[in-house]
């Protein structure tokens, strides 16, 4: 009966982080949405290429580009919201120094996400877009593009390598506690490297320089992972031995 109440009791608590995520959410949703028209002008007008021009290819593509920015507003806000409550959920469970380290984890998740959405922005802005752009006029095409579309693809690659480069953190955390090795990372090296230039072809457009712009900070971030899954390891022996 015991072990009934104390799975309820956990239940319940799921439950309740759970909606308060969802809350969190749609209050950043609806503060994104407010702001959503001042932050698509400053978006626009930092990143468009000169050769470039937006149109809009039905009466409503405005407004579900509002909606869209908005949504990107929210998902940023809130994941360090959510990271933090999954932390919250499982300390129960976790000894006294192990408390001590996930404590920074929303802290080191918020700042990867930043960093990687930062790239994927600089990489789009500065590479990835003029490099289309300019394709396009070479061969005698006029660069007239949806914004619904362009906006799409810029914040889609930003939010995708934000959430890419959460990779360190959770194979840190796996390793620090024993949930995986560092030896058998080298092992599967070879598979990741693969199955980063699947994800990298996914998230690009289909050009092979776009590709290879995006799978190289891919490869980079996982050999920088590993290097700090050693020394992570290395901090569970030491504390053992002590």
């Amino acid at each position: 009966m015991e072990d009934g109440n104390y799975v309820s009791s956990y239940m319940s608590e799921l439950r309740r982080r759970i909606l308060s995520v969802g809350i969190f959410f749609m209050i950043a949703l609806v503060a994104g949405m407010l702001f959503s028209k001042k932050l698509v002008v400053l978006f626009l007008n930092s990143n468009l290429p000169g050769n470039v021009n937006l149109v809009t290819l039905n009466p409503y593509e405005n407004v579900s580009l509002l909606i869209y920015f908005g949504f990107f507003v929210a998902i940023t806000l809130t994941f360090p919201f959510m990271i933090y409550n999954i932390i919250k959920y499982i300390n129960p469970g976790l000894k006294k120094d192990e408390k001590k380290i996930v404590f920074i984890i929303p802290f080191v998740a918020l700042f990867l996400f930043i960093i990687g959405a930062s790239l994927g922005y600089f990489l789009t802005k500065s590479i990835i877009v003029p490099f289309l752009s300019d394709l396009a006029l070479s061969i005698g095409i006029v660069n007239n593009w949806s914004i619904n579309q362009f906006m799409k693809f810029v914040v889609y690659l930003s939010m995708a390598l934000g959430l890419i480069f959460q990779m360190p953190l959770i194979i840190s955390m796996l390793v620090r506690f024993n949930l995986l090795k560092p030896s058998h990372l080298k092992k599967v090296r070879k598979h990741v490297i693969i199955g980063l230039i699947i994800l990298a072809a996914i998230i690009t457009p289909p050009d092979f320089f776009s590709l290879i712009i995006m799978v190289v900070p891919l490869v980079i971030l996982f050999e920088i992972t590993i290097f700090i899954a050693r020394f992570m390891k290395r901090d569970v022996k030491k504390e053992v031995a002590v």
